[in-house]
């Protein structure tokens, strides 16, 4: 037991609380020495507590204020779902949709591709024939036209005539059936160097009148020396034409 003196030394009545002081026996006298602090204020304790207490009371009367969730409606959860599942089941729709309309385009370039394809082999396999079968439709053309009109149909001219012109027809027809036809309007028209191969130029002077009477302008074809001929759209065989001359 510590003197009363001592005891008293130790008390704080500014702070209510014990000195932070030690006491070590030195001599077999009591020596006082100072400690960390140490709280011992049993008031404040209480008070603390007592706030505690409170705090406690404010969550508790917090927590029962609090609203509390609806129950959720098992149907509205169902619909709400339904509509989710739908939204991507559209999405995915739309999706296959794109696809399928890539796939159908490209199915038909594909298809067209072909198409152009034999098309070309076609054209390729019978232009050889078609050219040598013009230059006989040239000849039967040009013997048509060298003979004299009008023909006197009780001769024998009349009808060796008639053979020929029948035959031309006939090679003409054949022609066509391939899609191998002759080049039309080309008199009168514009010279075209993709279709049309200059024999010769005239100067627009000495050119010859159109059949209204018109005079032709440069460029313009005023003579056909050998018809043209296409095999579809492709030229199998240019014309050969007399073009009056350009300026320049």
């Amino acid at each position: 037991m510590f003197p009363r003196s001592i005891a008293r030394s130790l008390w704080s009545p500014s702070t209510r609380r014990v000195a932070p002081v030690a006491v070590v026996a030195r001599g077999g006298f009591p020596v006082i020495t100072r400690l960390v602090g140490v709280r011992c204020n049993s008031t404040d304790t209480k008070d603390e507590k007592k706030g505690e207490g409170k705090d406690a009371e404010t969550n508790k009367d917090a927590r029962k204020e609090l609203p509390k969730e609806p129950p959720k409606d098992p149907k509205a959860a169902e619909k709400e779902k339904n509509l989710k599942r739908i939204a991507e089941l559209e999405a995915k729709i739309a999706d296959l949709t794109k696809e399928m309309q890539y796939m159908r385009a490209d199915y038909q370039t594909a298809v067209r591709r072909i198409q152009e394809g034999k098309a070309k082999a076609g054209d390729t396999a019978i232009a050889g024939f078609a050219r040598d079968l013009l230059s006989t439709v040239d000849v039967f053309s040009k013997a048509l036209a060298d003979v004299p009109q009008p023909i006197d149909p009780a001769t024998p001219l009349a009808n060796f005539y008639a053979g020929i012109e029948l035959t031309n027809k006939a090679l003409v027809q054949t022609l066509e059936h391939y899609e191998v036809h002759p080049m039309r309007d080309v008199l009168g028209s514009t010279f075209n160097p993709k279709r049309h191969e200059a024999t010769a130029q005239v100067a627009p002077a000495d050119a010859p009148k159109r059949a209204d009477g018109g005079e032709p302008v440069p460029g313009e074809i005023v003579e056909v020396s050998s018809d043209g001929w296409m095999i579809r759209k492709t030229v199998l065989r240019p014309a050969q034409v007399v073009v009056v001359q350009m300026d320049g």
